[in-house]
């Protein structure tokens, strides 16, 4: 029974020892280092106006950053011909850091106080909506469908649509400009 209870103690202060327990703290032990994430640095500030393309006439100006959502919140511009800007249609909204720095990579430029901007007073409004489908009285199966519209040059863009099996087939990756009073007028 000596014999028995002498094995099982050096059996323990072996496992004590080596470490494998919590009883003792280890040797040569050192802590173990979770590097912190490096803060997101956003690439606009408040006051930028964005857009998609050089010479584009619409865009968004950032009205400010929230680091804990990761998002911007912005509101809608638009250039005139002169090229003063305007807030469009809609409010604030927000939109993700990622998706309006790769949606919008172009800084045009900087106003100081941009909630100080005017609202735009329209002179016409398009009839058409994104993403309605449009035919005309004697060919109901063939249409376009709106992607878009650009308020300064009064320009829809679209794609063609054709009805078959049920359903409307368009490539959106072909588009096309028509003037708001041609398609207006012709759909």
């Amino acid at each position: 029974m000596k014999q028995l209870l002498f094995f099982a103690l050096v059996i323990g202060l072996s496992v004590i020892i080596a470490g494998c327990t919590d009883i003792l703290p280890a040797r040569n032990a050192t802590a173990t280092f979770q590097p912190t994430p490096s803060p997101v640095v956003p690439r606009y500030i408040p006051g930028d106006i964005v857009v998609k393309g050089r010479g584009s006439g619409t865009g968004e100006v950032v009205l400010g950053y929230n680091p804990t959502s990761d998002s911007y919140q912005t509101r809608s511009i638009v250039y005139n011909e002169y090229g003063s800007v305007f807030f469009y249609e809609g409010g604030e909204k927000t939109i993700k850091r990622i998706d309006l720095e790769t949606y919008y990579p172009i800084k045009r430029s900087h106003v100081d106080y941009p909630y100080k901007l005017p609202d735009l007073q329209k002179e016409y409004s398009p009839e058409y909506g994104t993403g309605r489908i449009l035919t005309k009285e004697n060919e109901p199966h063939e249409g376009i469908i709106i992607l878009g519209y650009d308020y300064p040059r009064d320009v829809y863009t679209f794609a063609y649509a054709l009805y078959q099996g049920g359903a409307w087939i368009y490539d959106i990756n072909q588009t096309y400009e028509g003037a708001r009073t041609d398609v207006e007028r012709r759909y």
